[in-house]
Order: structure tokens, then C-alpha cells, then sequence
């Protein structure tokens, strides 16, 4: 088990000591392989679920966090207090107060990209120490402890191109990476400087539910010179990882450890590996949310998108996979994959295909909703008697007698069209208003010619003008 390989010492654990003979690719491929085997099964996730309260007692992303916030802030106090007191600053002290800012913007990223919403869609572990919790944040763990809190993102690359051979990783979870790693870091962060300040009374800190990767609960590590100095350099190890986190192109790693990126890369069409990344991940959103309404795995799904790409050597070309996530082929794809989307979805697919008949018909409806409020609160009676006339009041009323009512008409008529121009001005402001309030902004496709414009996409611009001499 690998709980039971966490516990071990640190001369016992799995090749992580210095004076291990094993190689490092050695050590990587034993840690691959305990993780497949104890964190390769994960709950099946449902989109839109809500749990009424986190399993075990535990709220990662809210209590938790603000528990471990709270610890921080009170440590970095006590030291500054210290220092301001000429007292002799410790080293895990002086690691704190120089680099208390990296701390604040840990917590504050956590915050920000680990909504509830988020948290609870995550796959979760089915059993173990860490049941319930999600198992992306098992992985963070495992791989932080075996790196000793010293982050590399190249073995961590490694780790997860070798573990996803043999267990996929969603989406959400490797965009969940460093936010995991940032906790992972907080969370033994807090408990360290526990033992660093030996305080009177402990905080009240979530415990640790699973010891680390060859280390010892640091509540009950012993007060030996030996210990504190390991955990001196585990709180720098951790600062110092915190800030690699946030120099870390996240974006560009996403894409190298994600199945479905290198799955879509192979695109027969050859546009994909063209397009820039909001392109990319808008195609990988699409199938994200394809996974979550049908249950499907991701990497299948880009799967099948490749494969309904592929030419016909009989009937037609390779065409772009963006054609069967966003494009004309949409319905091809949804109906391979069996996907039936939801109401709410079906409407919304409803009003962009008679958009313009929408557009025009509101901006007709609302201009004559405007006539009518004007028409019934003019009282056309009473605004007509008020109408001067070259023919004086006597021959007017003399019109009005003889029968000839239909002048009231025309001259009402003139009168709307006259507002007709900003009436249709003042609705289509209107309607143009509304939609974008309604319609949120979309992403259009697109090629990245940042670094070079390829022979097969180069033009000739040209430019009127006219050339004059003097």
C-alpha cells in the first residue's frame, strides 16, 4: 500500500534517500508505479453536483484554508514581534518574514482558482486514508514528499506522462495541479512551523490524514538537532517551491502532460498544432464538456473526433477537427458519441440558427409596442382638433361633417412616420443592448502567426492609392 510506504523511514522509502544505489529513473517509475496502483481508481464525476457537506468533515478549498491562513498570518506576527524585539531570528524565521509575501500570494491564488464549484466536480478517491478527497490532491501530495517539498517541474512532467500511460488524468485535474501543489505546500508549511516555534498551545489545524512521502508527521517528529534541521530545510525547500510555482508556465505544461492535447495534435487536417492556445483549449473545453454530459472518457472522445477527421480515400478529404466540435459537422459527432443535449441547450441552439429572424422581429415588435403607447396616449382626437388647416377652423369642421373622416387617418399616419426613424433608432439601440448583456462574447478560431506566416497561408496585400508629381 502506499500509505504504508509513506510511513516508512526515511532509509527505508522508495529510493528516496541520498544514499539510495537506485537511479533516479529508477526511483520515478517505483513512484509511478505506487501511484497507479493506489490512486488509479477514482468516483465517477457528474457535472452540476452539489454536495451538502464535504465527506469526512473536511473542507479543503474554505475551512481548511482559512484555518491554515489564520496559523500563517499569527506565525509571521510572532516573528516580526521578534525581530522589533532585537531577538535572534531562527532560520525557519528569517525564511518566513523575508518571503512572507510569496505565502499571501499562495493563499490568495488557492482562493481564486479553486472555487467550490470546481473542487466538488474533481474525481475523487474511492477508499484509502484519503477517501473522498480529490485524487489529484492525493498525487500533489505523494510527488511533493518524494521531491522533498523541492518542486522540479521536469520530474514532475515525467511523473505524469508515465502515470497517465497506464491511468488518464481529466482536464480539471491537471489544471488543478498547481493548485494542489500550493496546497500541498501550505499545508505541511503550517505544520512545520509548529515544530519550528513550539508554541504554548497548538493551533487548531486540520490534521494531516496521510503521513508524507518518507516523513514523519511533524507534530510528532522528535526534538532532536537532526530533526529540526530537516525541517529548516523543508520550510525553505517549500518557499522556495512556491515561488518556482508561480514562474512555472502552467499553460505550456498543461499541454505536454495532457492526453487529449497530443491526441488533437494529431488533427489529419494538420490545423490544430497551428491554432493559438485560447483556440485550443476552447476545442478542449468542448470536449470537457462533452465527457461530463455523456460520462465518456475525455481521451476517447478526442479519439473518436480524430477518427471521424480522417480522410476517405473514396469520398472526401481529411477535414478539421474543429468541423466536428464547433463547426457544420457538430450533429456527426453528437450523434457517434450518442450525446442529447439538455433543453436549456436545444433553445440556445434554436435562437442562433433563426438569430436574424429574432434580431429583426424584436426590433419590430418593440417599435410598434411604441407606436401603440403613443397612439393611445396621445388621444389622435384631441391632437387633431389642435391641428391648424390653410382652410381655417369653418372648413375643417365642414370636412369633418360632409364625410371625409379619412383625412383624421392620414394625418395620423404622417404623424408615425415622422417618428418612425427614431422610434426604430431608439429600439434597435435597445435590442443591440439587451444581446450584449445576454450573449456572452465568443472566441473566433483562429491560426498563431506570432513566430511566422507559413508559405501555404502568405498573401499579397495590397493597398490603393494614387501617386501624384509635382
Amino acid at each position: 500500500m502506499l500509505d504504508e510506504k509513506i510511513n516508512q523511514a526515511p532509509g527505508q522509502d522508495m529510493g528516496s534517500s541520498p544514499n539510495s544505489a537506485a537511479s533516479k529513473t529508477e526511483q520515478i517509475q517505483e513512484l509511478v508505479h505506487s501511484l497507479t496502483s493506489n490512486y488509479g481508481e477514482a468516483s465517477p464525476r457528474k457535472q452540476g453536483r452539489v454536495l451538502k457537506s464535504t465527506p469526512s468533515g473536511r473542507d479543503l478549498p474554505g475551512r481548511d484554508l482559512a484555518m491554515y491562513e489564520f496559523w500563517l498570518g499569527e506565525v509571521h506576527h510572532t516573528f516580526r514581534e521578534s525581530s522589533n524585539q532585537n531577538f535572534s531570528l531562527t532560520h525557519a524565521s528569517e525564511w518566513v518574514l523575508d518571503n512572507y509575501y510569496i505565502i499571501r500570494q499562495a493563499l490568495q491564488q488557492i482562493k481564486e482558482d479553486l472555487p467550490s464549484g470546481f473542487y466538488r466536480q474533481l474525481p475523487r478517491l474511492p477508499a484509502g486514508p484519503l477517501k473522498s478527497y480529490p485524487r489529484v490532491y492525493a498525487i500533489a501530495r505523494a510527488v511533493l514528499s518524494y521531491q522533498h517539498f523541492l518542486l522540479d517541474p521536469i520530474d514532475l512532467q515525467t511523473i505524469l506522462i508515465q502515470y497517465q500511460k497506464s491511468v488518464p488524468l481529466t482536464m480539471g485535474e491537471l489544471w488543478a495541479l498547481p493548485i494542489f501543489l500550493r496546497y500541498g505546500l501550505i499545508e505541511f508549511l503550517a505544520h512545520a512551523l509548529v515544530l519550528a516555534i513550539h508554541p504554548s498551545k497548538l493551533p487548531n489545524l486540520p490534521p494531516l490524514v496521510a503521513q508524507l512521502w518518507g516523513g514523519s508527521d511533524p507534530l510528532l517528529a522528535r526534538e532532536t538537532a537532526a530533526g529540526e534541521a530537516a525541517n529548516n530545510d523543508s520550510i525553505a525547500n517549500i518557499i522556495l517551491s512556491l515561488r518556482s510555482i508561480s514562474e512555472q508556465n502552467w499553460n505550456d505544461f498543461f499541454e505536454s502532460v495532457s492526453v487529449v492535447e497530443q491526441t488533437l495534435r494529431s488533427d489529419p487536417a494538420r490545423v490544430y498544432p497551428r491554432m493559438d492556445f485560447k483556440t485550443r483549449d476552447l476545442y478542449r473545453k468542448e470536449i470537457e464538456i462533452l465527457s461530463f454530459a455523456t460520462g465518456q472518457d475525455e481521451g476517447q472522445l478526442a479519439e473518436i473526433v480524430i477518427s471521424l477527421s480522417c480522410a476517405d480515400p473514396l469520398q472526401q478529404p481529411a477535414v478539421h477537427v474543429g468541423a466536428f466540435l464547433l463547426g457544420k459537422n457538430r450533429d456527426v459527432m453528437e450523434q457517434r458519441i450518442g450525446y442529447h443535449p439538455a433543453p436549456g441547450t436545444a433553445f440556445i441552439r434554436w435562437v442562433f440558427l433563426h438569430a436574424r429572424t429574432l434580431y429583426l422581429s424584436s426590433i419590430l415588435l418593440l417599435t410598434s409596442l411604441v407606436f401603440l403607447v403613443f397612439f393611445f396616449a396621445a388621444h389622435p382626437s384631441q391632437l387633431l382638433s389642435t391641428i391648424p388647416t390653410s382652410l381655417g377652423s369653418a372648413s375643417w369642421d365642414a370636412a369633418r361633417t360632409i364625410g371625409l373622416i379619412s383625412l383624421q387617418w392620414v394625418a395620423i399616419f404622417m404623424i408615425l412616420l415622422a417618428l418612425a426613424v427614431p422610434a426604430m433608432t431608439v429600439t434597435t439601440s435597445l435590442i443591440n443592448w439587451l444581446i450584449t448583456l445576454m450573449v456572452p462574447p465568443r472566441i473566433l478560431p483562429k491560426l498563431d502567426f506570432k513566430g511566422e506566416i507559413p508559405d501555404s497561408y502568405q498573401t499579397l496585400v495590397v493597398i490603393p492609392s494614387m501617386i501624384t508629381s509635382r
